[in-house]
């Protein structure tokens, strides 16, 4: 497999950007059902991580179909 084959073949469900939002309880217990939009390019969230006591939700999301 070469570099080539590796990059055009990548894993849809690859982690492609974090970004860390406002805790919201809504995205946190049903993350399949929202989508992030950044710079007109839209992302499906894989991970959510809580940090309760800064209140923020890091985000890992990966590329949509």
């Amino acid at each position: 497999v070469t570099a080539t084959d590796k990059f055009t073949t990548k894993d849809t469900n690859e982690i492609v950007k974090k970004i860390e939002v406002r805790i919201d309880r809504d995205i946190e217990n049903n993350q399949k059902d929202y989508r992030v939009k950044v710079g007109g390019r839209i992302y499906d969230i894989e991970r959510i991580y809580v940090r309760e006591e800064d209140r923020l939700m890091e985000v890992s999301l990966s590329y949509a179909n």
